[in-house]
């Protein structure tokens, strides 16, 4: 729209996009002479919460101020106009919203007054329909001026956005160097010691991207890790992706392992021979002493990290410890990790694990509530008891999240990135996606904010769009050798399925998209 700078132009865009859904059905029905009050689609469309009512408002603000500009420039030039229920469309869904108190964001409010004052001529008197308009963009506008709290809330929230198109990093149609070369856990990237970026593509058999920089990679098909295999789930090396790097030189690389052990593929070991229900979970430690080129681990059990308190027991799955996130470093120097924990029956959240030492399994300690004293045992050397050692961090506000770990610096805090559901105080479209919180000392997070709607595991409908899986943030400018900072324009990185006959498949591209954080 003429008139309104580059950032609303945007802005507006992406509120078309999420009111598109909802503006569509209540246009389709309309034809004028019914108020939209009236109509079973209208009806439903005022029902929606006051977070998906924001896009649909500007959007009607911007069609109805719009329409009245054709109609100015047909007058000037002496066409006619011919009227229908297109140009009345907008403005009965401005009346009918403008009774509702909305959770305006500040931006949402600038750009509906600068609708009405950039785009039209000021020379022109007004006409019935603008006049109409402008005092719904007022009515619109209240909540915020007054300083509801929804509005207030809003606008003092950090953000982060989508601001751009997805682009491929990792094509399996045309990359794969073998069918099961797919990106099964979160992207973890590191700067090695010749001056390239390796990017991590991490299942039970693992691969790396390698090349000059974030932009400029291609796949190397010489595994850096091969899983074991282990029918012994005493060994805790069954099937293992690499999940999270840590090195300071680009040569000596440690690695955090997401074991998993799978009862089912193992003969005698699962009565009822599914997956899921047999799904017996550890972190392990990797080394690589070649610059990432190969990643080797100590022999067991020398090789454990964390694990549940007890020994593998058939049909009591998932449990154990889980995909550990980026390692960051911590005010005090030290080294922290989450990760996620299922007790069954007892604990399931998200963990902090914290260490002086990554190198050294036996080094990290959980996070118990008090303090860092939660000690992780061998089940299978030591007598089992208790629970896991952990208090989770976050509950209720981030879910399960553990997938993304960053220091941000444009916010001053640590900012993680996960799929989650919607919570009862998560903030945004009550939706399935992928959320963010923030946190001071890794420990006490915000309640979790929408970053975008996304088609998930959990909710794919047959012959719908493929879901999406592990977000993680990556910035090409982090100063951090393995990313594990990030500022004001990172890259979201994620795994797009491609489902086939409502059937997952192996084929697994990994893309990502330029994001905006603001504080």
């Amino acid at each position: 729209m003429d008139g309104l700078p580059t950032e609303q132009h945007e802005l507006l865009r992406r509120h078309r996009e999420a009111a598109l859904d909802l503006v569509l059905v209540v246009a389709s029905a309309y034809t004028g002479s019914t108020p939209l009050r009236d109509l079973p689609a209208g009806r439903a469309l005022l029902r929606e919460p006051p977070e998906r009512l924001v896009p649909v408002a500007v959007s009607a603000a911007a069609a109805a101020v719009e329409r009245r500009r054709f109609q100015q420039d047909a007058a000037d030039s002496d066409r006619s106009y011919a009227f229908d229920s297109a140009d009345s469309f907008p403005i009965e869904v401005l009346h009918a919203l403008g009774r509702r108190r909305l959770p305006f964001a500040a931006e949402d409010v600038e750009l509906l007054l600068d609708l009405g004052s950039t785009t039209m001529r000021p020379d022109r008197v007004l006409g019935r329909v603008l006049e109409i308009v402008l005092t719904a963009l007022v009515l619109l506008a209240l909540p915020l001026a007054l300083g509801s709290q929804p509005a207030s809330a809003a606008s003092a929230l950090p953000s982060v956005r989508v601001v751009g198109q997805p682009q491929p990093v990792f094509d399996w149609g045309e990359s794969a160097c073998e069918p099961m070369n797919y990106p099964d856990l979160p992207a973890r990237a590191f700067r090695d010691f010749e001056g390239g970026v390796q990017l991590l593509i991490s299942h039970f058999d693992n691969f790396r991207l390698i090349g000059p920089s974030l932009d400029r990679l291609a796949i190397d098909c010489d595994p850096v890790l091969l899983s074991h295999r282990s029918a012994a789930p005493r060994r805790f090396q069954d099937r293992e992706w690499i999940a999270s790097i840590f090195t300071r030189d680009g040569k000596n690389v440690w690695a955090l392992v997401h074991e998993e052990y799978q009862g089912n593929r193992h003969r005698g070991r699962c009565p009822s021979h599914r997956y899921y229900r047999c799904w017996y979970n550890a972190i392990t430690l990797a080394h690589s002493s070649d610059g990432g080129r190969t990643y080797t681990q100590a022999a067991p059990p020398r090789n454990l990290v964390a694990a549940a308190p007890y020994r593998y027991r058939p049909d009591r799955g998932p449990a154990g410890v889980f995909t550990p996130s980026n390692i960051v470093s911590g005010p005090d120097g030290a080294f922290y990790v989450l990760v996620r924990v299922r007790d069954p029956g007892r604990e399931r959240g998200t963990c902090l694990l914290r260490s002086r030492h990554v190198g050294r399994p036996r080094s990290w300690r959980a996070w118990n509530g008090a303090g860092f004293t939660g000690r992780f045992r061998n089940p299978y050397r030591a007598r089992p008891r208790g629970g896991i050692p952990c208090v989770p961090v976050g509950q209720g506000s981030i879910a399960e999240m553990a997938e993304s770990l960053t220091y941000n610096t444009a916010l001053g805090r640590y900012l993680l990135v996960g799929l989650a559901p919607p919570g009862a105080n998560s903030i945004g479209p009550k939706a399935r996606g992928i959320y963010f919180s923030t946190s001071p000392d890794l420990i006490h997070w915000s309640e979790r904010r929408l970053v975008t709607r996304a088609v998930t595991t959990h909710n794919y409908a047959c012959d719908g769009p493929s879901p999406l899986a592990y977000p993680s943030v990556i910035d090409p400018e982090s100063g951090s050798p393995t990313f594990a900072t990030s500022g004001a324009h990172p890259f979201l990185y994620y795994t797009q399925f491609r489902y086939r006959g409502c059937r997952q498949t192996a084929e697994r591209d990994l893309m990502r998209v330029p994001l905006a954080v603001r504080p």
